[in-house]
């Protein structure tokens, strides 16, 4: 059988959506200094991603996107992450990060992103 899946170049892709659940609404990123990663069990990259947080002793919250359906997950965040289709899909607070190798490029010790086009979102509804 197939995997429905394929990592590479620091992101992992669908290669088909998975099942929706009765899980409807993402729980989204606020705006602490908390870290929030949308990922997989199955992604390598989803796992690289929360051990190099972990590594840094910083706190995050983790969503496996298969316990919402990969394309629920995608329709929510879109707007909020530049239409990014892979995962995994990090924000720093409310701040988008991107996936795993914008990650690698975070400057942690200083807390200031080392890359241009992060994106900042407004949780307020």
């Amino acid at each position: 059988m197939a995997k429905n899946y394929e990592c590479k170049d620091g992101v992992c892709y669908l290669r088909k959506p998975t099942k929706k659940t009765d899980k409807k609404i993402i729980p989204l990123p606020n705006d602490s200094d908390e870290w929030t990663v949308y990922g997989a069990k199955w992604c390598g990259y989803c796992k690289k991603s929360t051990e190099l947080l972990e590594k840094n002793n910083l706190t995050f919250v983790y969503h496996d996107v298969d316990d919402f359906g990969s394309n629920n997950i995608k329709e929510q965040l879109k707007d909020l992450t530049n239409n990014q289709k892979t995962i995994p899909i990090i924000f720093n607070g409310n701040k988008f990060i991107g996936g795993y190798s914008n990650l690698c490029m975070f400057d942690f010790e200083g807390k200031k992103e080392n890359i241009s086009e992060n994106t900042e979102i407004s949780t307020n509804n």
